[in-house]
């Protein structure tokens, strides 16, 4: 059975590196060589899944509404949920 766990150290990273506040959630259990994360405001809900390889990124798929982009940095895909996020 899969769980989705909020994570607030999470969060903090998130608002501190993006100035914007969304709920985290990780996937419990993880499964070796993928974390999925789930991030939610208001009733938006954006969900990215990291390859790795090796404990390094591979891609990260960012998936939302039936809508998936791919990304080779975790970092550009929260920028692209935040623009999700603020409707832009």
């Amino acid at each position: 059975m899969n769980n989705w766990i909020r994570n607030e150290n999470i969060e903090d990273s998130f608002e501190s590196l993006h100035k914007y506040k969304v709920n985290v959630y990780t996937l419990s259990p993880q499964i070796r060589g993928v974390q999925k994360t789930k991030l939610s405001k208001d009733s938006k809900e954006v969900f990215l899944t990291e390859t790795l390889e090796k404990g390094l990124t591979r891609e990260c798929i960012l998936e939302y509404n039936g809508q998936t982009y791919r990304f080779d940095r975790v970092y550009d895909a929260e920028v692209k949920a935040v623009e999700i996020f603020k409707g832009e």
